[in-house]
Parts: C-alpha cells; structure tokens; sequence
C-alpha cells in the first residue's frame, strides 16, 4: 500500500538532491542545464494526492506507486513489453537477493533473445558487489551493453520512448513517468551520461570485469610505472590509484604490483 504521509516536499528534494548530484559530480552535463531545471521545476510543482495503492501528482504524467512489490512489478512489466530497448541506470544501495537476480537474469535474456537491446549504465560500486558483479558479467557476455560511472546520479528504467521508473530510495518510491516534457528530459539525461560513462569488458576467462581505467592502471603496472606516473596518465588523484591497485592485485591474487600487470596480461584483460 502506498504511504499516503509522502508530500510533494518529500519528492522534491529526492529528485532535486539526485540532481544536485549529477550537475556537481559531472562538469560536462552543465549544457543539460534546461533539461535539470525543467525535472527541477516539475517536482516543486508536484501536488501529491493519495489514493489506494498509488499516488496522482498535479502533473498528470507522472505516477507515484510504493518501491516494493509495486514498483518492482512495474518495472517487470516494461521490460515485458518493451520493443526496441530498455535503458537503465543502476546504483547503490544492492538490496537484491541472489534469487531476485536469476529471476531478472531470466526475464532479461528472453528479451535479448527477442531482439530487446539492454543498455545499462553501472555504478563502478557494482563491479565489487558479491550478487551484482557476477550478474553484471553474465548479462554482457549474453550482449548487454555495459559502462559505468563512478557515481550515477539516480536508478533509473526506460522503456522504449514510452514509459520512465525513476527510484527515490529514500522515500521508498517509484515514480512512473509517460510520454511527457519530463519523460524527454530524462531520456536526454540518459543519453548524456551514457556518452560520459566507461564501456565494461568481461575477461576472456569470464572470472571478473574491467572497466576501461582499471584497464590502462594495470597496463601502466606492467610497465613498472609509479603511482605518480600513474596518477597523471589516468587523470585521477595518487589515493585513487593506491585504491584501486590494491583492489586490483586482490582480485588477481598478486603480491606485487608488477606481479599483478602480468597476471592481467595472462588472463587476456589487457
């Protein structure tokens, strides 16, 4: 049942802080600033009403329905019904079980398997998750199409043109949006950050994925170059790459930097 104690306050800020994030972490969505502003302006102007299980907003286009199960089903039915293609935004907090991923694993090949393109940006968060990790690996090696980004501003599905699930967290919501201004915004969104994002491989051995900068850190390791060399090649600050060398030599099982370029060399991840 959906809570009828969540005003539009409530979806304003969830919906104004996921966009906060995104133009303060991402320089090069500043242009979108039109597309931000209207989502902005749109949720201030959400007049929520509760009704049974599910909330109408003063915008006719957008439903509010409760996380779970209600949401979770919406979100079912769009990749049933999708035509051409379901984006998606995926991001912390995991709250998934191993069996809520075979079954979503089973649903999405069958629509690989009907032509359905899945283009799914990641929060690079996914990459270490016990559960999401090896579902992230599965689905590209079956032709997901993969990035990440290091902090996705909101969980986001879209289906085709024709319908958006945006996730508030926080007020354990969904909102359902329609053909609307707001729906173009968010596609626009999406394609934005997918220009943005990293392209993810899977190792020819199937035992991990690699986004493009862990890619070039261990290139740069089998080298013999130094974490400063490293730092400046990459873009990235010297904490960052002691970070994520020591990730990097653990998922390998090297006790050495050097060691660990070469077993990446061996497992055809370079």
């Amino acid at each position: 049942m959906f809570d009828s104690r969540l005003d539009r306050g409530q979806i304003y800020r969830a919906l104004e802080d996921a966009l906060r994030r995104t133009s303060d972490s991402i320089d090069a969505l500043r242009d979108s600033g039109t597309e931000l502003d209207l989502l902005v302006r749109l949720a201030r102007h959400a007049d929520l009403a509760a009704g049974g299980g599910a909330a109408r907003v003063a915008y006719p286009a957008v439903e509010a329905v409760a996380a779970d199960p209600a949401g979770q089903e919406a979100v079912h039915r769009m990749q049933r019904t999708a035509r051409r293609e379901l984006r998606i935004i995926d991001m912390p907090p995991y709250h998934g079980t191993a069996e809520r991923y075979a079954a979503q694993e089973v649903l999405q090949a069958a629509r690989m398997a009907d032509g359905v393109a899945y283009r799914v940006i990641y929060s690079r968060a996914a990459c270490d998750d016990p559960v999401a990790a090896p579902n992230l690996i599965r689905m590209v090696e079956r032709g997901e199409q993969a990035r990440t980004l290091a902090d996705p501003p909101m969980k986001l599905v879209l289906a085709d043109d024709g319908l958006a699930a945006l996730s508030l967290p926080a007020e354990a919501v969904v909102l359902l949006i329609r053909p609307s201004a707001l729906l173009d915004a968010l596609i626009h969104l999406f394609e934005s950050l997918w220009l943005l994002a990293v392209p993810v491989s899977v190792s020819a051995d199937g035992d991990s994925v690699l986004d493009e900068r862990d890619r070039l850190i261990l290139t740069l390791l089998a080298t013999g170059a130094t974490d400063e060399a490293i730092a400046r090649r990459v873009g990235v600050n010297r904490r960052t790459v002691v970070r994520r060398v020591s990730a990097l030599q653990v998922r390998l099982g090297a006790t050495t930097r050097f060691q660990a370029g070469l077993q990446a060399g061996r497992r055809g991840w370079l």
